[in-house]
């Protein structure tokens, strides 16, 4: 079972911020408070080291912000030679924290890296047209020659999903709902037949397809027992919530392996 909760490492930030100041022309321009916003490690159950790249936002007129592109240029390249397996980018569509759009930004990071993972954690696939979604990711993919993994969750209760036309009533059942018309988008299939309570597709030509296959890998972002009965079902790896400890990490890691059992599914398929 592949599972990732997110644990500050703060020496392996010290050594990303290092190689940036290393590596940039105007080192002084990217301060430790940025680059430690900017370039976390985070280390999985397995041991494996992870570069999570929370990139803010700042003004295009301001060559200091750590998401301009000299700054991105540097932060990607340096997690990689640092010898991160990963990084990974959170999605804010609105929202007080200005966050570059995840997908975007990690086509931009394909384009400077080679052998990085490149991860979002997490896209609010409910709030996303499924179709377009897919092919935002099947792009990513291709640009990165397969090297993206993509997290989702439906999103809580709490979320405006009225600005996005969403029915509050429904969003579990679009999430996933939308989750089966992506898999079917990215199958083997060159055309497309759906039949869903909000989608229905006739003969629809789908083209490209990811380089990964059958799909990237998807990682759930799961807390309620529901929520990672679903991650067992319908994903490839799962990951905590933010929000929780440690310690609830663990007990949900729990309920996952019994899911597993329940499910019949084999643990190391997810």
């Amino acid at each position: 079972m592949r599972s990732v909760h997110v644990n500050l490492i703060n020496r392996a930030c010290a050594g990303l911020l290092d190689a940036c100041r290393g590596s940039v022309t105007l080192a002084s321009s990217l301060t430790r408070p940025m680059i430690s916003s900017a370039a976390s490690a985070y280390t999985t159950h397995a041991g494996a080291t992870f570069a999570a790249c929370g990139l803010p936002f700042r003004s295009h007129s301001s060559i200091q912000g750590p998401s301009t592109p000299l700054a991105l240029r540097v932060i990607w390249p340096g997690a990689e030679q640092l010898g991160f397996e990963a990084g990974w980018v959170m999605e804010q569509s609105i929202g007080p924290t200005p966050l570059i759009a995840p997908l975007e930004m990690l086509a931009y990071a394909a384009a400077c890296t080679e052998r990085l993972r490149l991860g979002v954690a997490v896209v609010v696939s409910s709030l996303h047209d499924p179709l377009q979604l897919a092919a935002a990711v099947t792009a990513v993919d291709r640009l990165s020659h397969g090297r993206v993994e993509l997290g989702i969750s439906p999103g809580g209760g709490f979320r405006n999903f009225s600005a996005f036309g969403v029915d509050r009533e429904t969003f579990v059942a679009r999430f996933t709902e939308g989750l089966e018309l992506m898999k079917a988008a990215w199958s083997d299939e060159p055309r497309l037949n759906f039949k869903g309570r909000f989608r229905q597709l006739e003969d629809v030509p789908i083209q490209p397809k990811p380089v990964q296959r059958p799909h990237p890998p998807i990682w759930f972002g799961a807390n309620a027992p529901k929520a990672l009965a679903r991650a067992v079902g319908h994903g490839d790896g799962f990951l905590g919530a933010g929000s929780s400890t440690t310690a609830a990490f663990v007990q949900q890691v729990n309920i996952v392996h019994r899911e597993l059992e329940e499910q019949g599914k084999d643990p190391s398929g997810i």
